[in-house]
């Protein structure tokens, strides 16, 4: 299995436990995610080994988001977005000039195209950030798309900012 960490926090981002595709001519990584519910593991173990009723926790929110403990973070508004973004996409770009300096120029079209869209798309938007919660880390982009007559949340992640580890 591959675990996508972030480059500035180490935070565990994203896994191919999911299908993974590349979308924005390879920019960003995208999943498909799924709303699901899930319970607190320790506390259905304590319930078996006591046999005593209570209440067990649980969690509703999108798999791949839940997965890997990410926390929703908020912008105040389009203009706080924007800022975040140009900082991170120098900080990104620094990333792809170290590691594929051939697409540079690409890199910095695609920025730009995605941040148009994602700005149209602003208020339909929900962020998610690692669980450190560093405000110069990744932020992952949920958007809402209609599929198949289904409410689906499509999660985007930056390439450039993630690193691959092997488990």
């Amino acid at each position: 299995m591959l675990v996508y960490h972030d480059y500035v926090t180490g935070d565990e981002i994203m896994t191919d436990s999911y299908k993974v595709t590349e979308d924005w001519d390879g920019l960003v990584y995208k999943i498909v995610g799924k709303y699901t519910t899930e319970s607190d593991a320790n506390a259905v173990a304590g319930i078996e080994a006591n046999e005593e009723e209570c209440e067990v926790a649980t969690t509703t929110g999108i798999n791949c988001i839940l997965a890997t403990r990410l926390q929703e973070t908020s912008f105040e508004d389009k203009k706080t977005f924007k800022r975040y973004f140009k900082d991170y996409a120098k900080a990104a770009l620094e990333k792809v000039k170290e590691k594929n300096p051939e697409k540079v120029d690409a890199f910095k079209k695609d920025c730009q195209d995605f941040m148009k869209k994602v700005i149209e798309h602003f208020n339909d938007l929900r962020f998610f950030q690692g669980e450190s919660f560093n405000p110069d880390s990744l932020v992952v982009l949920v958007i809402h798309e209609e599929i198949d007559g289904s409410d689906t949340p499509m999660c985007y992640y930056f390439k450039a900012g993630l690193y691959e580890e092997k488990q």
